[in-house]
């Protein structure tokens, strides 16, 4: 896999192979988002994948937002959809949360109420982060502070199956999609489920 990264606060810092957004737009297969949503300065990300960034990713198979919502345009992406530029959408954050975009929810592949980090180590990890940062700034120590039962550089499953059989997004799709108006309460309620190991 060619792995194109296009991250420009980063690219002005450090050295690495960064690219641009035109870039993936027209080269990617896979496109995922993963930034912070900013509204203005000039690494804003409103609507970084808007209808002309989706007119150019006639490559893109599959769109993934896991950052936050409005950093994709909806709308562009469900036009996208509809005309079959985009073949698919993972779609875990979403621009109006609670009340996400029925449409888009329609064409989803994968339509999850904001949970991609919903894991029991990645709780465990942001408690243990926060009372990291909690200790720098106070200056102080936490006692009994979480361990992190899990490898902070990920794992290499030795299948597809075996990462399937951890997570199957497609059964919480299935749960939005039969009751949107549920979205609060299925982000809410939900069980946390085991990273693969």
């Amino acid at each position: 896999m060619k792995v194109l990264r296009c991250d420009p606060p980063r690219q002005r810092l450090e050295a690495g192979n960064f690219c641009s957004l035109d870039l993936i737009a027209r080269e990617a297969e896979i496109i995922t988002f993963h930034t912070p949503l900013t509204h203005s300065g000039d690494d804003a990300t409103f609507h970084l994948a808007d209808s002309e960034f989706m007119r150019q990713a006639e490559q893109c198979r599959l769109l993934i937002n896991a950052a936050r919502g409005g950093v994709v345009d909806e709308q562009a992406v469900v036009e996208a959809l509809q005309g079959g530029t985009l073949l698919a959408a993972a779609i875990d954050c979403w621009e109006h949360e609670p009340d996400i975009n029925p449409r888009l929810l329609q064409y989803a592949f994968v339509a999850t109420p904001h949970i991609a980090g919903y894991s029991a180590e990645g709780k465990c990890r942001a408690v243990a982060m926060t009372l990291d940062a909690f200790e720098r700034h106070y200056g102080v120590t936490v006692k009994g502070k979480p361990v992190v039962d899990a490898p902070l550089e990920g794992v290499t499953p030795r299948s597809i199956g075996e990462v399937m059989s951890s997570y199957n997004p497609l059964n919480d799709t299935s749960l939005l999609q039969a009751d949107p108006s549920q979205f609060e309460a299925l982000r809410n309620g939900y069980r946390l489920r085991k990273e693969v190991r």
